[in-house]
Order: C-alpha cells, then structure tokens, then sequence
C-alpha cells in the first residue's frame, strides 16, 4: 500500500534495490487509481496482483473514501473525525466514504499456498487499518520466511475495528521479531 508511492519499504530500497522482486497486491490491479509515479512503475517494474491483501479471501467491502489515499476496507472511526492532518483539513475530509464497492481479498498464506507468491522475505503493510488482520493470517509467512516486517502503526485508532501498536508488536514478537521505529 501507500497510494501515490509504495509504502514503508522505499525506507530500505537503497540497500536491497539490486536484488528486488516486488510485488504489489492491489484491488485496482490498473494502478489507474494508485498514481505511483511512473518512474518508480519503470525503474521498478513490480508485479502488480490483483488483490486486495485481507484476514480472509473472498469478496468484501471496500471503502472508497473523499481522498483515495485514504480508502480501507474499515470505516473511518468517527472518535477522530475532528483530528486535524498536518496539511490542516479534518480527518473527516480525507476519511469519509464517498461509497462502497465490493473487492477479491486474499490473505498471504493464501496466495502463497496457491502458488500465487514465492516465500517472501520482507513483508511491507500500509493497509489502512487492516495491518493487522492481514499479520494474521500471514502467521506461515512469519514462521517459515519473513525476515523482516515493515508496517504502518498507530496509537489511536483511525479507523473502525483498528489494532493498535502494542497489538501488532505483541503478536510480532511471539515470531520472534523485534520491533524497531
């Protein structure tokens, strides 16, 4: 995830850009709506699959919300509609759903199993509030391959249903990770 880049994992491209396979799950498998910048696409050339990275596979609810960037397949938490953004408008402005579409989700296990992705290494999660379902149901990713997991946390929730950071990195550390920030 990460409309308009990649997400968290451009922070270690320096290091590894030699040796990337990317691959990027989207709903939109067009891109026509992700506005990566097209040097990023050609410099690159990830492998986009057209899915929508989930706790389940199967077809659900996606929440396109006023600014894209921000859409998920959770609601918005209202506790925050008033919050302001460091570009000054209300969490409410980017974050309320203008509509509903329905989405082929699939879990990273899932793919993986079906023969969809290889074993990952590094597992980059920018996901808008599903982080950590999406953890979930990559626990034989994070048992047998992942060595490293670069994701968006937060200390509130943004949206509904929404797992904090000592969730995510209580669950992390039982796979014997670390947590860094």
């Amino acid at each position: 995830g990460g409309r308009g880049r990649i997400g968290p994992i451009e922070v270690i491209f320096p290091y590894i850009k030699k040796n990337l396979n990317l691959i990027v799950c989207d709903a939109d498998p067009t891109l026509k709506n992700a506005s990566l910048e097209q040097n990023f696409l050609e410099e690159y050339k990830p492998q986009v699959l057209p899915y929508c990275v989930s706790d389940n596979s199967g077809l659900n609810s996606f929440h396109i919300m006023r600014d894209p960037a921000a859409s998920s397949l959770h609601e918005m938490d209202v506790t925050c509609a008033d919050w302001v953004m460091p570009d000054g408008r209300k969490w409410r402005e980017a974050c309320e759903s203008t509509r509903t579409i329905i989405v082929k989700t699939s879990t990273i296990d899932g793919m993986h199993k079906l023969g969809t992705i290889p074993p990952l290494d590094i597992l980059s999660l920018d996901a808008q509030g599903a982080e950590f379902g999406i953890l979930q149901e990559a626990k034989g990713m994070l048992r047998d391959s992942l060595l490293m997991v670069l994701m968006e946390v937060v200390f509130y929730p943004l949206y509904e249903h929404q797992e904090l950071y000592q969730q995510c990195t209580n669950f992390l550390t039982n796979y014997s990770f670390t947590p860094v920030m």
